[in-house]
């Protein structure tokens, strides 16, 4: 049985809630979640399925043992997979703006991320965030409360001016397909913003699983790899250490990448911190600094082009 996890929460509760009472004894998680930050309603998911004889199978490359689960490790990432199979990227740079940030469906992560870059580098961004409360065709959800509970550290005043400038400007678009407001697009869709790369120097990278000790990486990060351009990533503690394992190189002799040390909000200020000094750096100051990671670049598509499941687990 499939326990489907959006963020940190089970969606389909009441189906799992039936499997347990079943006796079912086989899960299979949805994608990279740490199972230990997992809530199903009010309840931690190992509460409900621990001591029970059940096997969890996750695609979390780093999932701890659980105590009373035992838990099975599918190393089939088929989304950060997928640019092995398609051909239509070019090394080449005609560096144009400094940071891209390409969002689909909202995250209370994301909205603050892209709410800082609109605010004060949106002409030096490409921004794409394709969701809006502005649309009565389908509902839409940024996740507002979640932003909230997680900044409760930031200075109010000038945080709600950010975001809702954001806000106010969304939906913010880089393509011409249909956007049907729910913010969703599938990871064999997500290489048509590919020819955008080339006018970017750095990707700030929102990655899907966030929560807990968990490392599950995906499209959004191995297309700025065969895009050979570097990235910034929002994602669990410890993401560039877990890709550095992988083989692939980061870029810690370019800009302090302690923020790896950390999650959520306080990662996200860290990150901020690296924007604001790149942001003060000239076209003709980007295009040198990316030709001297051009070795950086090579060597982590040439990894990313022999990698295969087996070797990465």
């Amino acid at each position: 049985m499939k326990i489907k996890v959006f963020e940190n929460k089970v969606t389909n509760i009441e189906s799992v809630l039936e499997g347990v009472k079943n006796n079912i004894k086989y899960f299979l998680i949805d994608e990279g979640p740490d199972i230990e930050s997992v809530m199903i309603g009010d309840m931690p998911l190992v509460k409900l399925l621990k001591n029970k004889g059940i096997t969890v199978e996750t695609f979390n490359l780093i999932q701890k043992d659980v105590e009373g689960i035992l838990i099975k490790k599918n190393n089939s990432l088929v989304p950060f997979f997928y640019y092995q199979k398609i051909n239509v990227f070019e090394k080449e740079k005609q560096i144009e703006k400094h940071f891209g940030l390409f969002v689909g469906g909202s995250r209370w992560h994301r909205l603050f991320l892209a709410s800082n870059l609109f605010y004060y580098y949106k002409d030096k961004s490409i921004i794409s965030y394709r969701q809006s409360i502005k649309s009565n065709n389908q509902p839409c959800n940024l996740y507002l409360d979640d932003l909230f509970l997680n900044s409760y550290k930031i200075n109010k005043n000038d945080f709600l001016k950010k975001i809702f400038e954001l806000i106010l400007n969304l939906p913010l678009e880089v393509t011409n397909e249909k956007n049907d407001n729910t913010g969703y697009i599938n990871f064999d869709n997500a290489f048509t913003i590919s020819h955008l790369y080339k006018k970017i120097f750095v990707d700030v990278v929102c990655e899907t699983w966030h929560e807990g000790q968990c490392f599950y990486p995906t499209e959004k990060i191995s297309r700025a790899i065969v895009c050979h351009t570097p990235f910034i990533v929002y994602g669990a503690k410890h993401f560039l250490k877990n890709l550095r394992k992988m083989g692939f190189q980061t870029f810690k002799d370019f800009w302090d990448e302690s923020y790896d040390n950390y999650s959520g909000i306080d990662r996200i200020l860290l990150i901020n911190k690296i924007v604001n000094e790149i942001s003060n750096l000239s076209i003709a100051d980007l295009k040198i600094l990316h030709k001297n990671m051009n070795n950086i670049l090579e060597h982590n598509y040439k990894i990313y082009k022999d990698l295969y499941d087996i070797k990465i687990l």
